[in-house]
């Protein structure tokens, strides 16, 4: 049997050995000596290249569900904490502690906005303040809506890019229990 082994791999094409070059008898083909292990390298190489922005993406978008869910679980929250009190003021002041402690929930620092306003309006309406004058009443069957507005930074971006423009909102309707 001659080198390479025809009855092994079939008919292979005999041509003249080249300098440093071997016959590669599992996979079927000559191969130079200086490109063993070039593969695994190619591929480690390319994998983090993929990877690393892959890994921001998914860390990112962690980021902007973490902000929504917060947002929303405070909203939702200072509308059962209002509703729950006796008079405006300390309805102000247990809302305002329910978003803080929402957001805190998730990890998250920093300030929120609070804002009252009638049904369908949005964010536009009065902030809600525990001194405040215009604050919702409590009379039965009012009915408002609270938003709670945080602007948030995408990790690793740089404040010229992104500052004040990543914001989410969540709005929750109340209707205080009673005839009217």
């Amino acid at each position: 049997m001659g080198w390479p082994p025809e009855a092994e791999f079939g008919e292979i094409q005999r041509r003249e050995l080249r300098r440093g070059e071997v016959w590669r008898g599992a996979a079927g083909r000559w191969v130079r000596r200086g490109e063993r292990g070039s593969a695994v390298v190619e591929f480690v190489f390319g994998g983090v290249l993929l990877l690393v922005p892959l890994l921001y993406v998914v860390i990112a978008v962690f980021e902007v569900q973490r902000n929504a869910f917060a947002v929303t679980e405070a909203a939702r929250d200072a509308g059962r904490a209002y509703v729950s009190a006796d008079d405006p003021s300390t309805a102000a002041e247990r809302a305002t502690y329910a978003v803080r402690l929402a957001l805190e929930d998730q990890g998250l620092t920093g300030p929120a906005e609070l804002h009252w306003g009638p049904i369908g309006h949005g964010c536009t309406g009065p902030t809600l303040t525990v001194d405040s004058t215009v604050n919702p009443p409590l009379d039965p069957g009012s009915r408002f809506e609270l938003c709670v507005r945080r602007t948030y930074r995408l990790p690793g971006v740089p404040t010229m890019f992104d500052a004040g423009r990543n914001v989410v909102e969540a709005r929750f309707v109340v209707r205080i229990a009673g005839t009217a």
